[in-house]
């Protein structure tokens, strides 16, 4: 790799992949994980939404910056928000200032007033979508 961010990346994977493999308990992962993407790459919020049974609803399963308390309350259609249009689509999705995107859905409970940038990722497995990542910064 030419670079130490591409270094940085390729670690980051080699991590996740260590941290699956490690572990039974899903949800003890993925916090794993949220906690270990927003450290490496210094981002306030690291999210994880997941596709619920019905593929229609995506469910707020693991964070940190946002309020632990919202992890399993806050749910949304794959019609609404950031996070449904990147389920929707399919692919990555970067917006600068996401309460100015017209599908920007505002979560009170989150605590994600003072978060603006977006960036969120397909999370997919053997071709099927299981949900979001989603970095946020002030």
């Amino acid at each position: 790799m030419a670079t130490t961010q591409d270094g940085s990346f390729l670690w980051t994977l080699e991590e996740i992949s260590r941290l699956v493999s490690q572990s039974g308990n899903a949800s003890e992962t993925l916090t794993n994980i949220v906690h270990l993407i927003q450290r490496r790459f210094e981002t306030d919020v690291c999210s994880v939404y997941l596709l619920e049974p019905d593929r229609a609803n995506l469910v707020l399963a693991a964070t940190i910056g946002l309020r632990p308390e919202s992890v399993g309350r806050i749910r949304m259609r794959l019609t609404e928000g950031l996070a449904g249009l990147v389920a929707e689509q399919l692919r990555p999705l970067f917006v600068a200032d996401a309460t100015t995107h017209p599908r920007f859905k505002y979560f009170r409970e989150a605590g994600e007033d003072a978060y603006y940038s977006f960036l969120g990722v397909p999370v997919i497995d053997r071709g099927l979508l299981q949900g979001v990542l989603v970095v946020q910064t002030r």
